[in-house]
């Protein structure tokens, strides 16, 4: 190697040499080290300039060195005599070790190492030589010349002794560690290659792939969305405008308050209601498509007035035939008048006064009747044209104070051979409540049934038409079949029930006025309230909503709401006919012409 390249890689004499030790100054020789034998230090000691050598301080952003135990620097080849001088620029001491007579300890740091932002290029570590046992000479140490200084990786580093070894240890392999150069070594950029098949993809790799892809997917996602909200803002709901007139009116859609005029809801069945007190509501019930437009363009009428039928009545009933109203009248007795005739005269049915009238029943010809009033359990004869030759009612053995409800067959059968002849009645004293079915021609009851008052805090029998079974309520409800005494509770409680004319059908009412309907021995709801209901037929019946009414068929379920009547919502009791409503209140009787299709349509509506 030349001296231009050793200059190059060494620094000058000048910048490495270290300040004369005390031997020096006192003229002792400095011993040249053998410089093929290899460098040894005496076991059981350390200096820390070699520790510092040993284990170089890591640079940043260079690769760790690795490390060796120190069993790899142990030799066990003699080492020569330590002479004094100045310290190896190995160990970067300044001073020399004191002698010693057994081991001389080497490189002892003199408090002045190099600094170490001006590292040394590595040069061929001296041989520090240890003085034999009963030598006078004290060891001496020489600092090498520029000549000795040797190319980084072309000798190895001094031999660290692991502690606790003998002065004469084995001979071992030794390693090679490079000196940290001056400045951080420039590392080249190699360009990344594709993976191989074989090879497998890192996780970098597979996240920047996965971020791509997700990114795709998420700009799809937010796409669909974007356009399912414009489908579904614009062109999927249904949308209502109200333009209703005069001004002051509620509407409700599905018995929600609107108070806008557009609205927009989902596409189904819906109930539009638009009322104002005097005036006609609007009612409209139908399924909506996707995307229809209802154009609520209404000017509201004025409600229908009603007129008197029978001043001062306490009772109403319709005959079976329908053609009869029978009334209990201001002078507590019984008269009737002819459907459809305002002028007709009401004509008595009985010259007895029934004051305290709490039910009656009207055979199907109305030529008697069964009367449960606050004296006795009666039955009044009408029969006889002359009410002044009518006999007086005959009293029938039960206390009325007793009874609560009763009831009797209206058709012939198997079981009951005549009309009328049998009649249900309860009796509810402070020990029992039993339920007994009477003999009309004989006038002799007998138990059919014991009432729990836990189940049944009211009771109501109806028998209808049906001469087998009786429709029993009163909270816990079923059917009673009168030959077998056996009784068949519904899974659902009811308040009041009552059979159509022919018994094929039956309507149930809960105590919120929830209404279902009994029919071929199943129990359906109509998805429906009222206060009151009427059969016209055995497969129709009106029901009373506030002041309108609603006609239900039951074989279709289609229904036919009718317009609004003034007054109508405080009657106690109605009845249809001939497309006349007669109603009670506290006035007496009044009637009214039923009107559908006020507002240019039929408003019905179809489950």
């Amino acid at each position: 190697m030349t001296d231009q390249n050793l200059n190059n890689q060494t620094p000058s004499s000048d910048q490495n040499q270290t300040p004369p030790s005390d031997s020096q100054s006192q003229g002792v020789d400095p011993i040249t080290p053998d410089q093929s034998a290899p460098p040894t230090i005496p076991s059981g000691a350390t200096s820390s300039s070699e520790q510092s050598q040993t284990t170089p301080p890591a640079e940043p952003n260079q690769e760790e060195e690795p490390s060796f135990p120190l069993e790899d620097f142990v030799s066990d080849i003699p080492a020569p005599p330590i002479s004094e001088g100045p310290s190896s620029q190995l160990s970067g001491s300044t001073q020399t070790p004191p002698p010693s007579t057994t081991t001389a300890q080497a490189g002892t740091s003199s408090g002045q190492p190099t600094a170490p932002d001006a590292p040394q290029a590595p040069q061929q570590a001296p041989s520090i030589p240890t003085t034999q046992a009963g030598s006078s000479e004290a060891p001496q140490t020489q600092a090498p010349g520029p000549q000795q200084a040797s190319v980084p990786g072309n000798q190895p580093p001094p031999s660290v002794p692991k502690e606790g070894f003998t002065s004469n240890p084995q001979p071992q392999q030794q390693a090679s560690t490079p000196q940290a150069p001056s400045q951080a070594p420039t590392m080249p950029v190699q360009a990344p290659r594709p993976p191989s098949s074989s090879q497998k993809i890192g996780k970098g790799a597979v996240i920047r792939r996965s971020s791509s892809t997700g990114k795709v997917l998420l700009t799809i996602l937010f796409s669909l969305l974007a356009l399912s909200a414009v489908f579904f803002f614009f062109f999927y709901r249904v949308t209502f405008s109200f333009n209703v007139s005069p001004e002051g009116y509620k509407a409700t859609i599905d018995g929600r308050e609107i108070k806008e005029k557009v609205v927009k809801l989902n596409p189904g069945f819906h109930t539009v209601k638009i009322e104002k007190d005097g005036y006609i509501s609007y009612l409209s019930s139908k399924d909506f498509s996707i995307g229809e437009r209802a154009d609520l363009s209404i000017e509201l009428k004025k409600a229908i007035t009603t007129q008197i039928y029978v001043s001062g009545a306490q009772t109403l009933d319709l005959s079976k035939s329908g053609n009869l109203i029978n009334f209990l009248g201001q002078d507590s007795r019984l008269y009737y008048v002819a459907v459809d005739e305002p002028q007709a005269q009401a004509i008595a049915l009985s010259n007895q006064q029934f004051p305290g009238l709490r039910e009656i029943l009207y055979s199907p010809n109305n030529d008697f009747a069964l009367i449960l009033d606050n004296q006795n359990l009666k039955i009044a004869d009408f029969s006889k044209i002359d009410p002044t030759t009518q006999e007086e009612a005959t009293n029938l053995p039960p206390a009325s104070s007793a009874i609560t409800t009763l009831t009797w067959n209206e058709s012939p059968s198997a079981f009951v051979k005549k009309a009328t002849s049998k009649v249900l009645y309860d009796l509810k004293t402070p020990t029992s409540w039993d339920l007994f079915l009477m003999d009309m021609e004989t006038l002799q009851s007998q138990i059919i049934m014991r009432v729990d008052p836990t189940l049944f805090p009211s009771l109501n029998v109806d028998w209808g038409e049906s001469a087998k079974t009786a429709l029993i309520t009163g909270k816990k409800a079923g059917i009673l079949d009168i030959g077998k005494r056996d009784f068949t509770q519904f899974d659902e409680e009811f308040v009041f029930g009552q059979w159509g004319p022919n018994g094929k059908v039956a309507i149930l009412q809960k105590a919120d006025n929830s209404i279902y309907i009994l029919k071929d021995n199943k129990v359906e709801s109509l998805d429906l309230k009222a206060k009151r209901f009427f059969f016209s037929s055995d497969l129709e019946a009106y029901f009373l909503q506030e002041n309108s009414l609603i006609m239900v068929n039951f074989d279709t379920l289609a229904r036919i709401n009718y317009a609004e009547i003034s007054g109508l919502s405080q009657t106690k009791d109605f009845a249809v006919a001939q497309e006349n409503i007669y109603f009670l209140d506290d006035e007496g009787i009044k009637s009214a012409k039923l009107q559908r299709g006020v507002y240019g349509e039929e408003q019905t509506e179809t489950n």
